[in-house]
């Protein structure tokens, strides 16, 4: 079946719901799986979510394989999935050495590890000195500023300024024409700045103000206060 087949079999089953819990389609969404794989084009949140429910319903048609390009799917868009939704799709006893591969690559992510990761990454070091084939997340140009933009994005909501040569490890970028580009892009700056008799180079985010809009809003919105406004609203 090519691809246009495939897609088109796809969104049929997205506009029929019935079709969703059809063990027939389990054959259609995983190739789709395998296209959304090689062409990131085509990923499609909806529709994973659909396999691995398929999957929670008929067990024994669980494919490891597929699990695993799932996942790997969903870190090339981390900056927009929930891998937790995922996971709590799969039965965690049926994980293989592949599947645990990548979701340590998300735990590191989740837990801020940043120089640990690019070293999983480069050098091909899993968990506990375990040599895995991340060959495929390194050679991804798309995956490598995704997880650039999620790692930038979580530093810029919890610093002010950091070291630049701490921001080039976390980003694992050393070519600092690159970094600097990067960061404007992404409104930090990069200044000199005497500390202590030396001179360091610090980079200043510049989307303080809006992160701090962002706290004030959800603390004025509480579940509490929201509550309380609906009510008075309704009288």
């Amino acid at each position: 079946m090519d691809i246009n087949n495939i897609m088109e079999e796809v969104q049929a089953i997205k506009v029929l719901p019935h079709m969703m819990f059809n063990a027939s389609k389990l054959k259609v969404l995983s190739d789709y799986v395998n296209v959304a794989f090689e062409n990131n084009e085509y990923y499609d949140n909806d529709v994973m979510l659909t396999l691995l429910r398929l999957f929670c319903l008929y067990p024994h048609c669980y494919d490891k394989e597929i699990i695993k390009k799932i996942l790997i799917c969903v870190l090339y868009n981390i900056n927009n999935v929930d891998m937790n939704m995922y996971m709590s799709l799969i039965n965690s006893s049926l994980y293989d050495e592949n599947i645990k591969s990548v979701i340590y690559i998300y735990e590191l992510i989740k837990n801020c590890q940043y120089k640990k990761l690019w070293n999983c990454i480069n050098n091909n070091i899993g968990n506990e000195n375990n040599n895995c084939d991340y060959s495929y997340l390194k050679n991804d140009k798309n995956f490598i500023s995704n997880i650039r933009k999620y790692i930038l994005n979580t530093i810029s909501i919890s610093f002010e300024s950091i070291y630049l040569k701490n921001m080039s490890e976390y980003l694992n970028m050393e070519d600092k024409t690159q970094l600097e580009q990067f960061l404007n892009e992404n409104k930090w700056t990069i200044k000199m700045v005497n500390h202590k008799g030396h001179d360091e180079q610090i980079c200043y985010n510049g989307n303080i103000e809006t992160v701090q809009n962002k706290k004030n809003i959800n603390t004025y919105f509480t579940e509490d206060n929201i509550g309380s406004y609906i009510n008075k609203l309704n009288h």
